[in-house]
């Protein structure tokens, strides 16, 4: 099957722009052109672009999909260094999920904080960002007795 690029853009969540970008910066083989000079993607197309918008969204550089990719198509021989490479970004993934784990935790405290206060209708409202800090670093210490 052959998509035209706004299919394509759209079934990946992406914009035609980016797309283009993608193509321009040598990260897929080459798109086929209709006679109308359009370009025409295919299956394969999209899984090279699946690959490159996980591999953007997790933070990767342009420059190390491109140089990952360089890999890919050189061909098994490449796998130790792919398998390197991929390690490395998950590893990179996993600490920042910890870090947004943290941060999510804490929000979350500071939420039902906020709603503690609401619901005890507190007559007493911390008037400076210090007070609030120490009154929610208080309220922490005895959740967790």
């Amino acid at each position: 099957m052959e998509y035209i690029a706004h299919e394509v853009a759209e079934k990946l969540g992406i914009t035609v722009p980016t797309l283009h970008y993608y193509e321009k910066a040598g990260l897929l083989p080459s798109i086929k052109r209709n006679s109308v000079g359009n370009r025409i993607y295919t299956e394969e197309n999209i899984e090279w672009l699946y690959m490159i918008v996980l591999m953007r969204e997790v933070g990767v550089p342009i420059r190390e999909i491109r140089s990952y990719i360089q890999l890919l198509l050189k061909g098994p021989e490449t796998i130790p260094e792919r398998y390197q490479l991929v390690t490395q970004y998950k590893q990179s993934v996993e600490e920042k999920m910890k870090a947004m784990q943290t941060s999510l935790k804490w929000l979350g405290a500071k939420v039902n904080f906020y709603q503690e206060m609401m619901d005890t209708g507190e007559k007493k409202p911390c008037r400076t960002f210090l007070e609030e800090s120490e009154l929610f670093r208080l309220k922490q210490a005895e959740e967790q007795k």
